[in-house]
C-alpha cells in the first residue's frame, strides 16, 4: 500500500507542473494575441481616422502624440511591438488612415511600407498655371 502513495505523489505533482505550464502558456499565448494580432483603434465603426508620424520628432515623441490623440487603445503595445521587431526604426513619417479593427501590426507594417493616406490640396482662385505661379511668387 506504502508504494501506491510514493507513485501517486509524484504523479499529481507532475500534473499540478503541468497544469501551470499550461496555463502561464496560454496566458502568454493570449497576451501576444492582444498586443499583436487584435484590433487596437478607437474608432467607432464605419468611421475613419489618422495617425500622424512628424520626421522633426523621434519615435517616442510620435507615439506619445498617437497616445493623445487617442486612436489606439494600447499604445504601449504598439510601442513594445515596433521595438522588438526593430521597426520603430524604419517607420516612414506620413499621414496614416486606420479603421477600427486595425492591429497593432497591420498599423506598423502600414507605416513602414509608406502606404499613407493622400492629402488634397485645393488653391482657391487659380484657373491657370500662370495665377498659381503669381500665387507661390508674391508670398
Amino acid at each position: 500500500m506504502s508504494t501506491k502513495k510514493r507513485t501517486a505523489k509524484p504523479r499529481t505533482t507532475l500534473y499540478i507542473i503541468l497544469s501551470l505550464v499550461s496555463i502561464l502558456l496560454l496566458a502568454a499565448g493570449i497576451k501576444i494575441y492582444e498586443d499583436v494580432f487584435a484590433g487596437n483603434v478607437n474608432l467607432e465603426d464605419g468611421k475613419k481616422g489618422y495617425v500622424y508620424v512628424y520626421s522633426n520628432k523621434s519615435f517616442g515623441e510620435n507615439i506619445d502624440a498617437i497616445t493623445q490623440a487617442g486612436i489606439l487603445n494600447n499604445a504601449h503595445a504598439f510601442s513594445r511591438l515596433a521595438n522588438l521587431t526593430g521597426y520603430d526604426k524604419l517607420i516612414k513619417p506620413g499621414r496614416y488612415e486606420v479603421k477600427k479593427g486595425v492591429s497593432n501590426l497591420q498599423l506598423i507594417r502600414m507605416m513602414v511600407s509608406g502606404r499613407q493616406a493622400p492629402v488634397d490640396v485645393v488653391f482657391k482662385y487659380a484657373q491657370r498655371k500662370e495665377d498659381l505661379v503669381r500665387f507661390f511668387c508674391t508670398q
